[in-house]
């Protein structure tokens, strides 16, 4: 999907994955809230890390929406034959 949005949205700039992988941080965010489920004792590297998964997924949300967007604008103008 990421390959698909860059090849469309050129001036598109995604912030970069953790820097993990977003399955370890996920993997890692499952731990660390199976040790404690309050976020104030969680470790600062694990709230760092839950604050970069959240910023990476919330846009790539926000760059399939636009180019869902695109598409329906695409196929929704008058076509011309």
């Amino acid at each position: 999907m990421g390959s698909l949005i860059r090849a469309l949205m050129l001036k598109h700039k995604s912030p970069p994955p953790p820097k993990c992988g977003a399955a370890e941080a996920c993997r890692r965010l499952s731990k660390a809230g199976g040790k404690s489920k309050r976020w104030r004792s969680w470790a600062p590297k694990d709230k760092q890390l839950a604050t970069e998964l959240l910023a990476y997924n919330k846009d790539d949300c926000v760059a399939v929406w636009k180019l869902v967007n695109r598409v329906v604008a695409y196929y929704s103008a008058p076509q011309m034959v």
